[in-house]
């Protein structure tokens, strides 16, 4: 009688893409890259720190990893010190507190759908809390997002309305606000 082994085989999904850093695509370029690169980390659960720094290499242009090898070890050995790195030198460069001013002032343009208006606000949330990340400070949370995107709607009625819904429940989220939105706009966005 033989013995018999089970075999354990592992599929791993390559469905994540990530474009190529080059440097010169202006602020947004690093949000993409940031964003694309932990959405591919997040495919391999057992990715170790190594193979996350491999990760972000294998996707920079070869300007950007001849600029790394101008940065000391410690800044490029780890992923969140290489990440934090790239965005000091690629992302936005305004200050946190010109960046919290900015989307706290953001409001829906005349012509401007709510989705897209949703996009943008969440864009700029996204910028600032990056910026709050790497300088070590509070970073806004989705309720800050929620209020924020409500106070900028153009539709005084719909304001009111989400408003109403903000004080009735508290606890519900910027997806939550821009879904009643949405369902109660006849344009959808």
């Amino acid at each position: 009688m033989t013995e018999k082994t089970a075999q354990i085989i592992q599929v791993r999904s390559r469905e994540s893409f990530v474009h190529r850093f080059h440097g010169d695509g202006g602020p947004r370029e690093i949000e993409i890259f940031e964003e694309e690169i932990r959405h591919a980390w997040a495919d391999d659960v057992s990715i170790t720190a190594s193979q996350k720094v491999a990760v972000i290499r294998r996707y920079l242009g070869s300007a950007m990893k001849d600029e790394l090898a101008c940065y000391p070890t410690e800044l490029i050995a780890d992923p969140e010190k290489l990440l934090a790195t790239l965005r000091r030198a690629y992302g936005e460069s305004k200050t946190v507190s010109r960046l919290t001013l900015e989307l706290h002032q953001c409001r829906q343009g005349r012509n401007e759908g709510l989705r897209v208006y949703s996009q943008r606000i969440r864009r700029k949330c996204l910028t600032l809390k990056s910026r709050q990340r790497d300088s070590g400070q509070r970073e806004e949370n989705d309720t800050d997002l929620r209020d924020v995107f409500i106070d900028g709607i153009i539709d005084e009625g719909l304001k009111l309305h989400l408003r109403q819904r903000r004080l009735e429940r508290p606890s519900c989220s910027f997806y939550d606000v821009t879904e009643i939105a949405l369902k109660l706009c006849e344009d959808g966005g």
